[in-house]
């Protein structure tokens, strides 16, 4: 490995990262060997790694006008959260919602503690 970290930002692709020596997500270490492709569209199913899926997508980097999306609300059964897909950074924490979602609309009491405790963790401030 390169004594240089360099980070690229590949156009309309990902962000693509030499010489670190470590990484981690969401608090994990993250294993790689070389370089690491760090997925910009928020689609990749292997986040933070991009999978190509952006070419299938139609993942556009950069925009002249920021698109914008409604806020979205998704109410439980004993919370209401909120999403603005605008303020999202794609840092991908909030990968275990979903789950989350399903444990508490099924009476999970414990799921509701774990869903603030994401969205607490959300750097862009989206959740």
């Amino acid at each position: 490995m390169s004594d240089t970290l360099t980070i690229l930002v590949k156009p309309d692709g990902p962000i693509k990262v030499t010489g670190a020596q470590s990484a981690r997500f969401c608090g994990e270490a993250l294993e790689f060997d070389g370089a690491l492709f760090l997925c910009r569209c928020g689609e990749s199913p292997k986040a933070p790694f991009c999978d190509g899926t952006h070419k299938r997508v139609g993942f556009c980097g950069t925009s002249e006008e920021p698109p914008s999306a409604p806020v979205r609300v998704w109410e439980g059964q004993t919370l209401r959260t909120f999403f603005n897909p605008n303020a999202c950074m794609h840092v991908f924490y909030c990968k275990p919602m979903k789950g989350l979602r399903a444990r508490e609309e099924a009476g999970d009491a414990s799921a509701a503690a774990e869903i603030m405790t994401v969205v607490a963790s959300c750097p862009s401030g989206a959740l």
